[in-house]
């Protein structure tokens, strides 16, 4: 068990998280991007940026390095399988996967590589997040109504 606070942040779609993880001030965060300009804005905001993509087994190695949870959000068959595959050998402890394609053949995927993520759905991403990383909390963490402007 690695006794970081660190959450990883992987996809365009786990942006909506980063307003209520970064106001929670609770978890530390890293976010995987290959968006130069928004690494720079989320370093501003004290964000552990990794330039890298999804699809790219070493960018998400290097990205889940050191950290208690992953929460992606996969948008082919490729990323998917490539961050199952990593977190799946790595000391991560949770991992969240909402899985945009192909979700199916994911699922049939990590269980044939022996690391099986908890799949959601895009659209309850948010709220599946608050519920599955609150078991890890002393206090609480909410899901805030109020959009990121990111």
């Amino acid at each position: 068990m690695i006794e970081s606070r660190t959450i990883l942040l992987a996809g365009e779609a786990t942006r909506v998280l980063l307003h209520d993880i970064l106001s929670d001030g609770t978890w530390g965060v890293r976010f995987l991007t290959s968006d130069e300009v928004l690494a720079s804005i989320l370093s501003g905001l004290g964000v552990d940026v990794v330039l890298g993509s999804l699809d790219d087994p070493a960018s998400v190695r290097a990205a889940a390095k050191g950290c208690y949870a992953v929460i992606a959000a996969t948008e082919t068959v490729a990323e998917g399988r490539s961050v199952i595959k990593v977190v799946g050998g790595s000391e991560v402890e949770r991992f969240l996967l909402a899985a945009n394609v192909g979700r199916e053949e994911l699922q049939v995927y990590s269980q044939t590589v022996g690391n099986e993520p908890v799949f959601v759905e895009l659209e309850s991403l948010a709220t599946a997040a608050s519920i599955y990383l609150q078991e890890s909390l002393e206090g609480t963490w909410r899901t805030s109504s109020l959009p990121f402007f990111l």
